[in-house]
């Protein structure tokens, strides 16, 4: 995190525990009235067409009730509002710099009204600005300004009527539980999506946005082996989705996606079939034909019908959801690097092992560079590949790409996941076949012990 962000962070934070008691600095010229309607009347203008979607008009109507608040003396807390909605405005329209910009200015201000004493400054809107502000890092991957501006966001709201504030309390927690999965902190990331479900199911049990959080701790659930809760809490997570949104809204068709990975990962391919082929019928109706979200779901049912035998089923879905996935994607897509190792696992079915292992290792190699390089997608190809060596018999290759899996998996997971207890075990297996025993052996204890401590 910057210094310019850990001091907002530090200032706004100690602020709404003193109770902000300091009297309001009144100018000798008060702000004009016809002005300040105006203001208010473009500001409510800029807020609803922000939330139509109408984000260029947004960026208009609001740079003109900045304009405003700006020409006026002591309009703190008016500017930074206003610069907040036009941040998200311009972060909708991919105009991040200027967005972030916004964003940190708005936060700085609305601190300066709270020094000033402004009666109009609230914890609840403190609460809101740290929110947007550590939304926006997380989705721009800045995660450890993301934290802390979201840490600071938890603590002030947990200072107000969660009545009022609990939706936006909620959303603060998911988004910090999102970044703590993303920097691979599984165990922060469980309580985090937990103390979310409480706040959702307390004060908005019907809110699709338990959907989501619920999608997230099943997928940690299912890493960690809890087959049985991960997928009751994916089945409970389509069900909210399905019954509070449109069937071809991105959050439905996550769930679905979510609930179908779960099952696959727990060999129950049967029940994940329908699930993903519901999938991509929906979201060809939601995106189009020529959507990647749709390259993506074809190439995972083309992997259902794979797992199920159905070679002849999994081929054409398989091949066009890459294809689509090639002109579609940027090179370091992991969708792509997913699409790859199907098709790899595709050709190790049909037993055209050398065609199998080069589409296996490009895969690996395009997850390598993929966003967040000790990410789960590097594991998932790397694991494959490994297992490809192991299943050929090419041991010595098999050696080296386990070592390179073990390093991974660690870097992912951590050091005690029972993913790392299985990466050592196959590890320790591929030693043994090239007569390094005492190697597997000690691999084999640490294996075990993570596994007895679970």
């Amino acid at each position: 995190m910057n210094v310019r962000s850990a001091n907002i962070v530090g200032v706004v934070v100690s602020l709404s525990f003193l109770a902000i008691a300091v009297l309001v600095l009144v100018s000798a010229c008060g702000p004009d009235i016809d002005d300040l309607n105006e203001m208010n009347r473009l500001h409510d203008s800029t807020v609803a067409a922000y939330y139509r979607g109408d984000y260029e008009r947004a960026v208009e109507l609001g740079e003109k009730a900045l304009e405003i608040a700006e020409s006026q003396i002591n309009l703190r807390r008016p500017i930074a509002i206003s610069q907040d909605v036009l941040a998200k405005a311009h972060d909708k329209l991919g105009n991040y710099d200027l967005a972030d910009s916004l964003f940190a200015e708005s936060l700085h201000l609305y601190a300066q009204a709270a020094e000033l004493g402004d009666p109009r400054v609230t914890s609840l809107d403190i609460a809101e600005f740290l929110s947007n502000y550590g939304r926006f890092c997380s989705e721009q991957k800045r995660y450890p300004e993301a934290e802390s501006l979201l840490i600071a966001a938890v603590i002030v709201f947990k200072s107000t009527d969660l009545a009022e504030s609990a939706f936006r309390y909620a959303l603060t927690l998911s988004e910090l539980g999102i970044v703590y999965d993303q920097t691979n902190r599984q165990m922060l990331a469980l309580p985090t999506f937990g103390e979310a479900i409480e706040v959702w199911r307390k004060y908005k049990p019907g809110n699709p946005n338990l959907s989501y959080c619920l999608h997230s701790i099943a997928a940690i659930y299912s890493d960690l082996g809890k087959v049985q809760e991960a997928e009751s809490l994916s089945v409970e997570a389509l069900q909210i989705a399905e019954a509070a949104l449109d069937s071809t809204h991105w959050l439905f068709l996550k769930s679905m996606a979510g609930l179908a990975g779960v099952l696959g990962r727990s060999g129950k391919h049967d029940k994940a079939l329908p699930v993903w082929e519901r999938a991509v019928r929906l979201s060809l109706l939601s995106e189009g034909d020529t959507s990647s979200l749709l390259a993506h779901y074809r190439s995972e049912l083309g992997s259902c019908y794979l797992q199920l035998g159905k070679i002849n089923k999994a081929e054409p879905l398989i091949l066009s959801g890459l294809q689509q996935l090639e002109t579609q994607t940027e090179d370091d897509d992991p969708r792509l690097a997913r699409a790859i190792m199907r098709l790899g696992q595709l050709r190790t079915k049909e037993q055209r092992g050398t065609e199998a292992e080069s589409l296996l290792v490009q895969a690996v190699e395009v997850a390598e560079v993929s966003p967040g390089v000790e990410s789960r997608i590097v594991y998932l190809t790397q694991e494959e590949l490994a297992s490809f060596y192991l299943e050929t018999n090419q041991n010595d290759k098999a050696v080296s790409a386990l070592e390179e899996l073990v390093a991974t998996t660690e870097k992912v997971y951590g050091i005690s996941h029972p993913k790392t207890a299985r990466a050592l075990l196959d590890y320790a297996s591929a030693l043994r076949r090239v007569s390094r025993g005492g190697q597997a052996e000690v691999l084999e204890r640490r294996a075990n012990y993570i596994l007895s401590r679970q």
